[in-house]
Parts: structure tokens; sequence; C-alpha cells
């Protein structure tokens, strides 16, 4: 059973928000309530259903860490949201100050919006599923899970720079594995990177379950690198959001 502590701690959770306001891009942290309430309302539906219209025409790339570059002359003023920690800005320079052991996975390249539908209903029905949205091109879907330390190694999600280094590759392959068998399909295996961003979306039927169930991560398993054919999504071309 949940204990009243890790409830709170849930409650309390904050992702970071990088917004664009003409050249500049700002940093605030929210929570994940108002965030999945940002995409069910539709905060951001106006730019997302503009973005839906000229998609076609803009062969996008994505940065390493989740921006979109394109040569298509489009105004991208979608925030970004990363997940996996809070940040700010200190000096000019971005700094992690929590780590919070959420993930992204992604399915992109999908053949339709029917199909973006199909593929998050699907992974809604699943208890590890914390929250899942089509993504802002309308032909994609992102799922975001939590993780944990196994109880024998006290639980919750470390603390020292290279053990969440670890357990952050750890958890996305574990995630990624349970989702791939479960749904028979193959997920996107970019490199996993605490600062890895996804662009917010809008979805009236986007689920969000905050007590979700965590995959659990055992530390003692060795953290490989992705493989040349994992890598394969992020090299390509065009790299749907």
């Amino acid at each position: 059973m949940q204990s009243e502590n890790d409830r709170m701690t849930e409650m309390s959770m904050k992702i970071t928000v990088f917004k664009r306001k003409g050249p500049k891009e700002t940093v605030v942290r929210e929570s994940l309530a108002d965030i999945a309430e940002a995409i069910r309302n539709g905060k951001h539906v106006d730019e997302v259903h503009h973005l839906r219209q000229y998609y076609h025409l803009m062969h996008p790339r994505r940065t390493e860490d989740g921006r979109m570059e394109t040569n298509f002359d489009f105004k991208m003023t979608l925030p970004r949201l990363c997940f996996s920690a809070e940040i700010d800005k200190y000096r000019k320079e971005f700094r992690i100050l929590n780590y919070n052991g959420l993930i992204v996975l992604e399915a992109n390249n999908l053949a339709d919006y029917d199909e973006a539908i199909r593929i998050r209903n699907e992974v809604a029905r699943l208890p590890q599923t914390m929250m899942v949205f089509l993504g802002a091109s309308g032909r994609s879907v992102k799922i975001v899970c939590r993780g944990e330390l196994l109880p024998d190694n006290g639980g919750g999600v470390p603390t020292t720079e290279e053990e969440i280094k670890k357990f952050h590759q750890l958890l996305y392959r574990t995630a990624r594995k349970a989702y791939n068998a479960q749904l028979d399909i193959t997920l996107d295996a970019p490199k996993p990177l605490i600062h890895r961003t996804i662009y917010i979306s809008a979805d009236p039927d986007m689920r969000f379950r905050e007590q979700a169930l965590p995959f659990y991560v055992d530390m003692e398993e060795e953290a490989a690198p992705p493989s040349s054919t994992d890598l394969e999504t992020v090299t390509k071309e065009h790299y749907l959001m």
C-alpha cells in the first residue's frame, strides 16, 4: 500500500517547462496535474492545430535534447516539457535541481491519426501508464511512466549523479521492453537523456493516472548503451513529434 508520504510526494512532483518568447526561452516548473490539465483542456490547441496543418511540409528533425529543427519557414512556439527533472537557469546555464524518476516513451512515425488514437487507448489500460497523450503532430503518442529502486535497495530514486544516470538508462530500457511486449509495437529508442524534452500537445482524451504503478529498477544490471539498431530512430531525417 502506498504511504501517505509517497502520495504527497507524487502530488507535489513538478516537471520543467521551457517556454519560447521571441528569441529567448524561459524555464518554469509546473506540477504534473497542471500539465495534464493544460493538455486535456487545449491550452495550446491553436498552436497545435497550426503545426498539424503544415506538418507534412516541414520534414522536421529532432535534436538530441528533443528540440525540432526544420528548413521550413515555421515559427515554433509550443512549450517543451522535461518530465525527468526539475531544471532552472542560473547565470545563463541550465542546472538540474531534482531528479524525479519519470521517463517518456515515444511511438513516432505512425501511419495516421487513427493509429495514434488506437495506441494511446491501449497504452492507457496498462497500470504503469502515468500519462499518455497524442503528440503535437497528431501522428505520435507520448507515454509517461515512473520508476523506483527495488524495495530491497530502499525504494525511491537515487540521488548521486552517477547512480541517477545509470538508473535512468535502466528504467528506460525496462519500460520500453515491457510496453513493446505488451502492446506488440516497437517504441522509439532515442538516447535516454535526463534533460530530453517533448513538445506539449492538445488532447482532450489524454489519460492521467497520478498513482500509476512504478517499474522497479535493479541497479546491479549493466546499463549498456543502446545498440546501433536502437539508435536508428534518432538519425532518421523525418522524426515525428
